[in-house]
């Protein structure tokens, strides 16, 4: 489901009603366009480091190669935005209910990089062609919300036809790098979540169900679980920017 931030709050709050309340009960998430900073990400990736010989598919790259000024924008532009969202969703109680609780909104921002030769070596050695090779293992985050901007395909949901449950996702527990047996999929339960470029994934944590979120804003089925593989050859390296919002 892709939302226009540039429409008014009624249209993006049912938008997102429709999307984290039902339309897609295994996935709670959404695309988030028009947001106003895409510049900074488009920045920000192309002036990012390419890190080579690491023989592995998922490399963290420090961010200390940006200008502290340029990092501390992207960083607080993500904080506004998750903030304008959470009071959108909730009539503007959000605030209110930090303001109450003597709370705030605190976020964590990476980069990771995945590498299109490690990737492409790893299915060319795969023993069965019709899988995807993870770069990622199946996991849910453990905050309350994840702001995800990339510029490559791999990003995986349980698609519309999965046989797993939301109760089975909502008792994975924190953190999951893995599935208990009674939560084990199958490659054809993974789907492709395609987004239009410069989207920012918006996606529900297990932090959410433990927060007054939970009673604020109820209804939304279960985190989103999630990995990254491919299927086919990479033509170019992947590099993914996730913004991990918690409340404290």
């Amino acid at each position: 489901v892709v939302v226009d931030m540039r429409q008014g709050e009624k249209e993006v709050r049912e938008t997102m009603h429709a999307a984290l309340r039902g339309s897609q009960p295994s996935s709670p998430i959404v695309a988030l366009v028009n947001y106003g900073f895409e510049d900074l990400f488009r920045n920000a990736v192309s002036a990012a480091p390419r890190p080579e010989g690491s023989g592995e598919a998922c490399v963290p790259i420090a961010l200390d190669y940006l200008e502290e000024d340029v990092r501390h924008e992207l960083q607080d532009s993500l904080l506004a935005l998750c903030i304008r969202i959470c009071n959108i969703l909730t009539d503007h109680k959000f605030d209110e209910e930090l303001n109450t609780r003597g709370m705030t909104v605190e976020g964590s921002l990476s980069l990771r990089f995945y590498s299109s030769v490690v990737a492409n070596q790893l299915l060319e050695g795969r023993q069965d062609s019709s899988h995807a090779c993870p770069l990622l293992g199946p996991h849910v985050d453990g905050n309350f919300l994840t702001f995800l901007w990339s510029d490559g395909v791999g990003f995986q949901v349980p698609g519309p036809h999965s046989r797993i449950k939301p109760e089975d996702i909502a008792g994975i527990g924190i953190p999951s790098l893995g599935m208990a047996p009674s939560t084990e999929m199958e490659e054809e339960d993974w789907a492709d979540v395609v987004s239009v470029r410069d989207a920012i994934l918006m996606s529900v944590g297990q932090g959410w169900f433990h927060s007054f979120l939970q009673g604020l804003y109820p209804g939304v089925p279960c985190p989103v679980l999630h990995r990254v593989a491919v299927r086919e050859r990479m033509a170019n390296d992947r590099c993914s920017f996730p913004f991990l919002a918690k409340l404290v």
